[in-house]
């Protein structure tokens, strides 16, 4: 019997020594792609420390200047008074719907314990 844990126990330690072999292989091998992918990625876009040459915006006084691929476009910035007027409108039309969106919750959540109240109440029964 004692030959035969022996041999077991070489076995075991064998199979222990071929399994983190393997382990650390994959890793090796993670650690490797992950490196592959970076270069191609810096290779594609750039180095994290330089502009993106695909993409870029620049703003000014009252206009603000987009490249996009080297094309580039110009957009004026609207004034301020305008923007204020346009939101009170849409800031009166989210009021509502939140008021409408928050009442709605509270009467589902209500409706949802009466029915669990129902159900617990009906199993204990």
């Amino acid at each position: 019997m004692s030959k035969t844990l022996i041999v077991g126990g070489e076995f075991l330690f064998r199979l222990t020594i071929q399994f983190g072999v393997l382990v650390i292989l994959l890793l090796f091998g993670i650690i490797l792609g992950i490196n592959v992918a970076e270069k191609g990625i810096y290779r594609v876009a750039g180095s994290p420390d330089m502009n993106s040459k695909s993409f870029q915006i620049k703003q000014g006084d009252n206009q603000v200047e987009v490249m996009v691929l080297g094309k580039t476009y110009i957009s004026k910035i609207p004034k301020k008074d305008m923007l204020s007027t346009n939101n009170n409108v849409s800031i009166n039309k989210i009021n509502f719907l939140s008021v409408l969106g928050n009442e709605l919750g509270e009467y589902l959540q209500k409706g949802t314990r009466k029915g669990l109240e129902l159900l617990t109440n009906l199993l204990k029964s």
